[in-house]
């Protein structure tokens, strides 16, 4: 196996650049517009994208089964944004443009439970008082406890989707067995279509910083789905004439691996 300079092994050189070459072909299909674009421009564009991408399905590689977080950077986080996703927290899917794609199901109640395993943690390490180990038959006590908690000590959820996904999530947090207190999170109610509209309704505190916590793509899905998100990055960023999207994305770093990594490129208006 030839190793080319750098340490990058030919195999991984080729799988790269048939994932850029499947990328454009896609992009150029769906918006022939971008053939008047230096097609040089376009390929590395897709290429620093795709970077970003893999190394956020790294970490969220990591992190599904249990988030590696230090007491120190768990005290730093006073809210956690929640993308919605394909489905609802009810249903795995629902009418929209994933709804057929398999391993798209369940995307939107999976964001949520992460949210609520990362509140917990935060209400860890700002209360001093660690995860407790219980019987079964403690269970219910257990919840009530971890409720407080994040009460007391644990930062906003803040969540902007649909109409229909915000409010099936008001419904849930109306339910007894959500460890996530109803006044800890704040809904956003405003008309979301996509990515775009989400970023749209947010804004950043002044001085606050963005820290990523990715939930990996189920496997079937990482190809199809990055060539997804670089066609809208593609088109917002190239070919539409808001140029919603920047090609110099958003400083923000990544959960523990990664600091001061290029960020989300989609811009807001401030």
């Amino acid at each position: 196996m030839e190793i080319k300079e750098g340490g990058q092994p030919d195999y991984l050189e080729e799988e790269k650049n048939r994932r850029i070459n499947n990328a454009y072909e896609g992009a150029i299909s769906q918006h022939p517009v971008l053939k008047g674009i230096p097609e040089d421009g376009v390929r590395s564009f897709i290429g620093d994208v795709l970077g970003e991408i893999d190394s956020l399905e790294q970490v969220g590689e990591r992190d599904k089964q249990e988030i590696h977080l230090s007491d120190e950077d768990a005290k730093k986080i006073a809210a956690i944004w929640v993308f919605s996703g394909p489905g609802t927290y009810d249903k795995s899917s629902k009418k929209d443009r994933y709804e057929n794609y398999k391993w798209a199901e369940n995307m939107d109640r999976n964001r949520l439970n992460y949210a609520a395993r990362l509140a917990k943690r935060v209400a860890e390490a700002n209360s001093g008082i660690p995860a407790e180990k219980t019987s079964l038959a403690e269970l219910e006590g257990q919840k009530q406890r971890t409720k407080e908690k994040i009460r007391n000590y644990g930062p906003t959820i803040i969540y902007n989707g649909t109409p229909v996904e915000n409010a099936v999530v008001e419904d849930v947090l109306e339910r007894e067995e959500v460890i996530i207190p109803k006044e800890k999170v704040e809904i956003i109610e405003k008309s979301i279509d996509n990515t775009i509209d989400q970023i749209k309704s947010f804004r950043l505190p002044e001085g606050a910083k963005v820290k990523a916590f990715p939930l990996p793509t189920p496997e079937p899905g990482k190809e199809e789905y990055a060539e997804m998100e670089i066609k809208g990055i593609l088109y917002y960023a190239l070919v539409s004439q808001e140029k919603k999207a920047s090609e110099e994305p958003y400083p923000y770093s990544v959960n523990e691996i990664q600091e001061d990594k290029d960020a989300a490129r989609i811009q807001g208006n401030g």
